[in-house]
Order: C-alpha cells, then sequence, then structure tokens
C-alpha cells in the first residue's frame, strides 16, 4: 500500500510538471476527441431523432459513467435508489425492442461491482462469488446455445447485474456500511409504493384489477414490496 501511494504522487507529480496546454500532441488529441464526440452526437440523433425519451435520457446516463470511476459505492446507492421509479422512462427509451437504457445501466452496476472486487480482493468477496460461479456457467452456456442469440444475451446480462448487486452488497456490508445501505432501500420504496397508492385510490389499475405502481408488470411490483 506504501509503494501503491509513492507510485500515485510520482504520477501526479510528473503530470503536474507538464503542461498539457503547450504540448501539440495534447492539443491535436484533444482537437480529435472533441470531433469524435460531436460527430456521435449527431450520428446518434440522426439515428435516434424519433425517440423523444431517448434523446432525452441518454445524457443523464453520461454523468452516471463518469461517477463509475470517481466515486463507484456513490454510483451504486444512486442506481439502488432510482432504478425503481424508472422502469416507464427506461420501457420508452429503447434502441430497439430488445435493447434500450435500462440494459445500459444494468452494464454500469455490473462494471461498478468488478471495479470494487478490483479494489478490495479479500476471500470472503473471492468465496462469496464461488457461489454464483455454477448458475453463472448455466447461463453462459445457454446464450451459446440459444436459437436467438440478442434475448438471451440480454437474460445473461440481467443475470448478472443480480449478482453485481449481490456482490457490492456484501462488499457494503463488510466496510460497515448496512445501515446505510438498508436506508437507501427503503428509500427507494417511497415513489413505486406511492404511485401504487395512488393508483388503488384513483382505479387506475391493470385490466385484471392489480397494481404495477412504476414497474412494467404487475408481478414485478409484487416482487419488489417482498
Amino acid at each position: 500500500q506504501h509503494q501503491y501511494k509513492l507510485h500515485r504522487l510520482s504520477a501526479s507529480g510528473l503530470l503536474m510538471g507538464m503542461d498539457i496546454s503547450q504540448n501539440p500532441a495534447f492539443k491535436l488529441l484533444g482537437i480529435i476527441m472533441l470531433l469524435g464526440f460531436g460527430a456521435s452526437i449527431g450520428l446518434y440523433g440522426v439515428t435516434f431523432g424519433e425517440h423523444t425519451f431517448l434523446l432525452l435520457a441518454t445524457p443523464l446516463v453520461i454523468p452516471l459513467g463518469v461517477l463509475l470511476f470517481i466515486h463507484p459505492r456513490m454510483l451504486f446507492f444512486i442506481l439502488i435508489a432510482s432504478r425503481c421509479a424508472l422502469d416507464p422512462i427506461l420501457d420508452s427509451a429503447r434502441f430497439s425492442s430488445s435493447f434500450g437504457l435500462g440494459a445500459v445501466l444494468n452494464v454500469l452496476m455490473i462494471i461498478c461491482a468488478f471495479w470494487l472486487c478490483v479494489q478490495r480482493s479479500e476471500a470472503p468477496i473471492r468465496q462469496s462469488l464461488l457461489l454464483w460461479f455454477a448458475p453463472l456457467i448455466v447461463m453462459i452456456a445457454g446464450v451459446a446455445y440459444a436459437p436467438v442469440v440478442l434475448p438471451a444475451l440480454k437474460t445473461l446480462v440481467a443475470f448478472v447485474s443480480y449478482l453485481s448487486v449481490f456482490t457490492i452488497g456484501f462488499i457494503l456490508v463488510l466496510e460497515g456500511q448496512l445501515t446505510k445501505l438498508l436506508r437507501t432501500i427503503v428509500f427507494s420504496s417511497i415513489i413505486p409504493v406511492t404511485v401504487g397508492f395512488y393508483q388503488l385510490a384513483t382505479g387506475n389499475t391493470t385490466p385484471d384489477g392489480r397494481l404495477a405502481a412504476t414497474f412494467t408488470h404487475p408481478n414485478i411490483f409484487a416482487f419488489y414490496c417482498l
């Protein structure tokens, strides 16, 4: 750990001694990155210009991607606190019939878990991951044998996101943040439960008289309440 700190200090000292603004190579790299970013935004707008929710929601995902590398634990708490209320938006913000911003959030959760596991590689964490090894192998094999690969791959990503939530929660418990995690989970239920009570009071239920709240199906809301 001492050597790691010395390495960071030496690296930061090297960067502080360099005047990046005066380096032509860095200027050229910056211009190329800006042009590439602008071109990608333009191409994105042309491709998905008719999907209003997708265009409005995509810029909100970019700060989450930045936060992944700055403070992955905060990203996890934000996703846990807000994800259950975002289903109506995410259901409208789709790139295709089987892929949307919801999958992007799942990928962010997976990368967040991987990043935290790299930072903390204690034996209990490795042992907990072994519990998921056999089901994960079965899921991967299922993708290989699936007649339609894309839906199977989407299911695999969702399964790995469950593993990621479990792993991050386990890490937070080891760090003594269980109370904060439980408070975040309870806080996240405010919007779905409020919407559920509103649907019950106004009779705005599904055709079979069930409540879906902010979710796309009543069964998901039932699982969430449990």
